[in-house]
């Protein structure tokens, strides 16, 4: 089909060069002045290219990077750091980050001026960690870009299923830069056309500074996490508080679910305070490095006018407001009750989790994953069913409605309470430690209705 419709092209070129030279030769003042000529509106044609452009790559494919005079950039590999400084500076230039918080149209603005900065490189080539299925970013040992790169499309499908396999590893990718997105201080490089390169061979280093491009790289899980009793010590707590918002929202399909926003705050007594979102308890939490790596975690906090006030490094101040009291557990307490735990997420994505206690220290845990939602109006109808699936509707303009049953995941254990923490041993001899609280205002029940597990509420199923 390719070859047919350039061999078309080629004749239509072909017959229309002696019809050109025999017009001239008709009319010889056409060419007298040809700046005019090409001034007449009907040669204003450079708004059609884009609309061209797309056909052809309807029609032929999109054109890959790497081919000819287009190659991305002559061979040279940039870092994502090299490219955030690059994008940074050209935002500065185009007005301040503190500005553009208040002003939409700079903010745009700012993002042009970074997408231009970065399409003068042309088509590039850039490596980074795959943290997501079609996102890179480079990544350090405690550092990472301050953008990261997304890719809008791929040139082969092929590379883009690819990708989706590498999280976690090293990928280079070519692409053509389409646009830039910025959010607070990080942002996104757009790419279409992405092509998905074996490696770094053949690739030389670009020379561009990094200097600016790189911020603290936030800490997983395993290193926030310094074992049992190596965090915050329970004699330098002077307060812990847990804040929930819960809104009940519609997606884009009409499914409602909960947008949750839960924290837990633990104001120590030299006047400073954490924002604790891990599941383990702050009393292992690994201080040099989330002090570090994540300072927009921490406070300074006050009382003023009854109401807790915290301060951010950037001297920022926020109202705790309606914050409530978690109270800790004495050591060795034993409980016998079942807390549940329900989370509907957007497109009827469930979480079910619940904890059943027993006075003999014995726990057993349950958690399962359903989805039960509808997927809009579809255009045939089918009744599909299986094991632990079923779709339904879509014909004739009816709504479409999907249910997916995952298997119940039990396990069983014993468990230990001490303070804020809950050490699950598992049959095989695994521990989990979770942090576990109670309001203050239960302390004195013998079983309070709601509790804090690993940083949610968790109720009492009635």
């Amino acid at each position: 089909m390719h070859a047919n419709a350039i061999a078309q092209w080629r004749r239509a070129a072909e017959a229309a060069g002696p019809r050109a030279a025999e017009m001239v030769q008709t009319h010889p003042g056409a060419c007298a002045d040809l700046r005019a000529a090409l001034a007449a509106p009907a040669m204003q044609v450079a708004w059609r290219l884009p609309g061209f452009q797309r056909s052809a790559e309807a029609a032929m494919g999109p054109r890959l990077p790497g081919k000819g005079a287009q190659s991305p950039g002559k061979g040279r590999l940039h870092s994502l750091a090299q490219l955030s400084a690059l994008a940074i500076g050209a935002m500065d230039r185009a007005g301040s980050l503190e500005a553009a918080r208040r002003d939409r149209a700079l903010r745009t603005a700012r993002e042009t001026a970074a997408l231009e900065a970065v399409r003068a490189l042309g088509p590039i080539v850039v490596a980074g960690r795959v943290i997501r299925e079609d996102r890179i970013r480079q990544w350090g040992e405690e550092e990472q870009s301050v953008f990261q790169l997304r890719c809008a499309g791929f040139a082969r499908a092929e590379d883009g299923q690819r990708l989706r396999g590498m999280l976690g590893q090293e990928a280079v990718i070519a692409g053509e830069p389409e646009r830039v997105s910025v959010a607070g201080g990080s942002g996104t490089i757009v790419l279409r056309n992405c092509v998905l390169l074996p490696g770094r061979d053949g690739l030389v280093a670009a020379a561009l500074p990094e200097a600016g491009g790189l911020e603290p790289r936030p800490p997983e899980a395993a290193e926030a996490y310094a074992g049992p009793g190596q965090g915050i010590a329970m004699e330098e707590v002077a307060r812990v508080l847990y804040t929930g918002a819960f809104n009940l929202r519609l997606d884009g399909l009409g499914n409602s679910y909960t947008d949750r926003d839960e924290s837990i705050y633990v104001l120590l007594r030299d006047g400073s305070a954490y924002r604790h979102e891990w599941r383990f308890p702050f009393t292992d939490l690994n201080l040099p490095v989330v002090r570090r790596r994540q300072p927009e975690r921490w406070f300074q906090w006050r009382e003023a006018g009854g109401e807790l006030v915290l301060i951010g490094a950037d001297g920022e101040a926020r109202r705790l407001a309606r914050a409530q009291e978690l109270a800790p557990w004495p050591a060795g307490a034993l409980v016998a009750h079942r807390w549940y735990f329900l989370h509907v997420g957007m497109g009827g994505a469930r979480r079910d989790r619940g904890y059943e206690f027993r006075a003999d220290d014995t726990v057993e845990a349950t958690r399962s994953s359903p989805v039960a939602g509808s997927l809009g109006f579809g255009g045939g109808g089918a009744n599909v069913t299986g094991p632990g699936f079923a779709y339904s509707g879509g014909g004739g303009g009816a709504p479409a409605f999907l249910s997916v049953i995952g298997p119940r995941r039990q396990y069983a254990g014993r468990y230990r309470i001490e303070g804020y923490s809950l050490t699950i041993i598992d049959e095989e001899g695994r521990e989990e430690r979770l942090l576990f609280a109670r309001y203050a205002r239960d302390a004195a029940a013998e079983v309070p209705e709601n509790v804090v597990i690993g940083g949610e509420v968790f109720w009492t199923r009635r």
